[in-house]
């Protein structure tokens, strides 16, 4: 096996994962929509999360993720939200969205990425591989 993971097996992966949280300061938040699109990994969130509030102040986040067949992701950096393209692009990528994200429920798709980022992934013997996101 290749010794490093490139975007595209990080997506499988978080795929395959089905849920991976978010964890900024103590407080962990599982999420669901992830996509890759112009050259980055975005992760959504909804603005009615109770988590929101604090990723709009405090930026430095951990995305975690675990597959079953005992190996798992870690990836820390500085959330940096998208345009509103990105939320709409998702929407159409994934229309079942729309029953959560429209103008009667009044919640908001924010999409995320992240910068000055590193990126691992851990077997289950807790070796680990450098994994290329940008």
């Amino acid at each position: 096996m290749d010794r490093h993971y490139n975007i595209y097996q990080i997506n499988c992966f978080l795929h395959d994962a089905k849920v991976f949280y978010i964890s900024v300061g103590s407080m962990i938040e599982p999420l669901r929509i992830h996509m890759y699109y112009d050259h980055k990994l975005m992760f959504g969130i909804s603005d009615q999360s109770p988590l929101y509030p604090y990723l709009c102040h405090n930026p430095a986040v951990s995305l975690l993720a675990y597959r079953e067949d005992h190996h798992y992701f870690s990836y820390h950096g500085t959330l940096v939200f998208d345009e509103e393209e990105y939320s709409i692009l998702a929407k159409k990528r994934s229309p079942r969205l729309c029953r959560y994200f429209n103008e009667t429920t009044h919640f908001q798709l924010k999409m995320f990425h992240l910068e000055k980022a590193e990126a691992y992934i851990y077997d289950a013997f807790h070796n680990s591989i450098k994994a290329e996101i940008d």
